[in-house]
């Protein structure tokens, strides 16, 4: 088995961290574990994160939590215990502090589920992070992998707020946020180099989170056609690309959003075919053959598959589906299959 290529750092007892024992390339594998507790708290459309944990309620959630603590081996509960926790914190507490929250798909419904892990749940937080954690249900463990090349020594850090909503909020919000849900004030660098909310990187992710959200919506803009559409979100995920690659947030929201640019160009095949010789776009002037859309989303999609394996390693399921994607559009694009 090969050295673990990270330590906790207990020199501060309070607030254990994960530190990297040996220099890590982008995309390398930290650390494969099993959950201490996996809880499937119900339909994500009934889930409020605010009240799961309220402490005047009592959710069948919560009851179930406690369940699953009682049901652990006297280890793993201190080891529950040992997390980072408020004074006086119950399990439930220490569980909405800690635990990681999946959606997936149980019996074709959304359902939340959290899971606490013994080293997984000591990772700090950054609002540039330079790892990642991802649920690999091949493995049924989470893993961790280097968003970055890391250097031996450096602490590592996962984002807490990873979705768009929350991450490309102002530096503001996302420090009231993680007060609130996390009960710590963040100092990363990039929270510490925007104290009067003017940085440059305050500004783009206010940008980019414009542009994410003009990428969700599915309304029309005035009185425009949906080829129109086609290319303004063709123009909206380019630069929300940009966005994210400049911040250096690449993780499960840059795959999205180039697995949207690649659905965008796709359709800019079907406008090519249905209307021959008709420049609807940057890819109709540079291209001859409708090809060039294929081309594009296959590209497009390859950059995702990128990210895909640099976050969640080869052995996750979704990589399966990227590759058979990319395989469908490069044969329709050779002109070996039918669209």
């Amino acid at each position: 088995m090969a050295p673990r290529s990270y330590r906790i750092d207990v020199s501060t007892p309070e607030n254990k961290r994960m530190v990297t024992t040996a220099t890590l390339r982008k995309g390398d594998r930290i650390l494969a574990e099993e959950p201490l507790v996996s809880l499937d708290i119900g339909l994500n459309t009934l889930y409020n994160p605010d009240d799961f944990f309220e402490e005047t309620k009592k959710y069948n959630g919560t009851e179930a939590l406690e369940t699953a603590y009682n049901n652990l081996t006297r280890a793993s509960q201190k080891a529950v215990e040992a997390l980072y926790r408020v004074e006086g914190d119950n399990v439930s507490s220490i569980v909405s502090l800690n635990a990681f929250e999946y959606e997936e798909e149980v019996n074709g419904q959304r359902h939340c589920v959290l899971r606490l892990y013994k080293d997984l749940s000591r990772l700090n937080h950054s609002c540039e992070p330079n790892a990642i954690v991802e649920w690999n249900p091949t493995l049924s463990k989470g893993t961790l992998h280097a968003l970055v090349a890391i250097p031996a020594g450096q602490e590592l850090w996962i984002d807490y707020m990873a979705g768009a909503e929350r991450c490309l909020r102002t530096t503001t919000n996302r420090r009231a946020d993680l007060s609130r849900y996390y009960n710590f004030l963040c100092e990363c660098h990039v929270c510490s180099n925007n104290r009067n909310g003017k940085s440059a990187n305050n500004r783009l992710r206010v940008r980019a989170l414009r542009l994410y959200t003009e990428m969700s919506d599915p309304e029309d803009q005035g009185d425009e056609s949906d080829e129109e559409r086609r290319v303004r979100k063709v123009r909206l995920a380019t630069e929300y690309v940009s966005a994210l690659e400049t911040l250096n947030l690449k993780d499960g929201k840059l795959a999205w959003a180039k697995q949207k640019l690649a659905e965008y160009h796709e359709r800019g095949y079907d406008f090519a075919v249905d209307e021959p010789g008709v420049e609807h776009c940057d890819v109709c002037r540079d291209e001859q053959s409708p090809r060039g859309h294929l081309d594009s989303a296959a590209e497009a999609l390859e950059g995702a598959f990128r990210v895909h394996v640099k976050c969640c390693g080869r052995d996750h399921p979704v990589l399966e589906d990227d590759r058979a994607r990319i395989t469908e559009l490069r044969l329709v694009a050779a002109g070996c299959a039918s669209p």
